[in-house]
């Protein structure tokens, strides 16, 4: 009875570390590592002059992934009498981006909200105007970031396509045409994840 709960013991075993080397081929793929993979980087120009910003991959399919984005940005307006207005700035973006390795095509559309206070130069109170714009961008580039993490860059150029400010919209052609867009920032993976040698 002893040598057969010995022998059990030795099967369920067996089979427990087959299973957890199932499961860690597959939690230390590729896939997996791009899915966990975190992005803070600070973009200049593109969709919102300056600003910070998290990048998460959300799909992975083979060469393909899609990663959404946000950030936000604060700036200084008009000045009335010494005082001094300000703008929000809050980028939003789906990216699709194809590469095996660490260089990627990506394309991209996002959407910049701005909520701005001026003072009208008319107005001789301190009383502001609040200004409210969407933009809607294209998002054409280069995307270095590799699977385990690191250095994260992007760059390339932005397209506007629509613009609503105080729901009057402008289209495409009455636009600016590209705008240069450039990102650094830092990759990285949660605690634990880390490709192995």
């Amino acid at each position: 009875m002893k040598h057969y709960f010995l022998f059990l013991c030795f099967i369920v075993l067996s089979f427990f570390l087959q299973a957890q080397q199932v499961v860690n081929k597959k939690e230390w793929s590729d896939s997996t590592l791009w899915k966990k993979s975190n992005t803070f980087f600070v973009e200049g120009g593109g969709y919102s002059l300056i600003a910070p910003n998290y990048d998460k991959i959300i799909y992975v399919k083979r060469s393909l992934k899609l990663s959404i984005r946000a950030g936000f940005s604060l700036f200084t307006a008009n000045q009335h009498k010494g005082k001094q207005a300000f703008m929000y700035l809050f980028p939003v973006g789906l990216n699709a981006f194809w590469g095996r390795a660490k260089h990627h095509f990506q394309i991209g559309i996002g959407e910049l909200y701005v909520n701005m206070y001026e003072y009208p130069n008319s107005n001789t109170s301190l009383e502001t105007v609040n200004i409210n714009i969407f933009d809607t961008f294209l998002f054409f580039g280069y995307r270095y970031q590799k699977p385990t993490g690191g250095l994260f860059i992007q760059a390339g150029w932005t397209l506007p396509i629509l613009e609503i400010k105080n729901h009057k919209a402008s289209t495409l052609g009455s636009l600016i045409i590209f705008i240069p867009e450039v990102g650094i920032g830092y990759s990285f993976l949660p605690k634990g994840f880390r490709k192995k040698k």
